[in-house]
């Protein structure tokens, strides 16, 4: 008899959908970690996808409610801490973005793949030039643009791969 077996069934259904709901959390802390994983390639550090970033944008459009503030900022603190970020950037871009990309949800959710991602190459440059603005700001002097349009450009590349792991996950989630 295993362990679900000696549960009363309402306490293991109720268990997988606590699980199932938090699966945007759990796959928005995996990925904080895979970005900060170590590629033995010349500036890729300055250069890495936004990989939480597009996470973050999908389940914004399909499952806000999952995806509460806190939980993002407290990501956006974490991403800071093992990235050595300034302490607060990644939190406040990720807030601004869950709000921005949450309020275009009506216009994004159930569309194609092809109208999802043409919502993310919008929001995409916005959310590069913010947190270029925040780090010149922050170092009090006009940071290499040259990084930033990279690091966009690996993400907007990235997109569709990240996208179809979140739609798979998706399945996941109750409705």
């Amino acid at each position: 008899m295993s362990f679900e077996d000696r549960l009363p069934e309402h306490i293991g259904t109720r268990l997988g959908v606590i699980f199932r709901n938090a699966v945007p959390g759990i796959l928005m802390l995996s990925l904080v970690f895979v970005a900060v994983i170590p590629v033995p390639l010349p500036a890729y550090s300055t250069v890495v996808p936004m990989i939480p970033f597009m996470a973050l944008y999908y389940w914004a459009v399909h499952r806000p409610d999952l995806l509460p503030f806190p939980m993002v900022f407290v990501l956006g603190i974490l991403q800071d801490v093992l990235t050595g970020a300034p302490l607060g950037v990644n939190a406040f871009i990720f807030m601004i973005a869950l709000l921005v990309v949450s309020s275009q949800r009506r216009f994004l959710v159930g569309r194609s793949f092809w109208v999802l991602w043409w919502g993310f190459l919008i929001v995409l440059p916005l959310t590069a030039v913010m947190e270029w603005v925040l780090y010149s700001a922050i170092f009090g002097a006009v940071m290499p643009v040259e990084p930033a349009i990279f690091r966009a450009l690996m993400t907007m590349g990235a997109f569709p791969a990240l996208a179809w792991i979140c739609m798979q996950c998706h399945r996941l989630v109750p409705q």
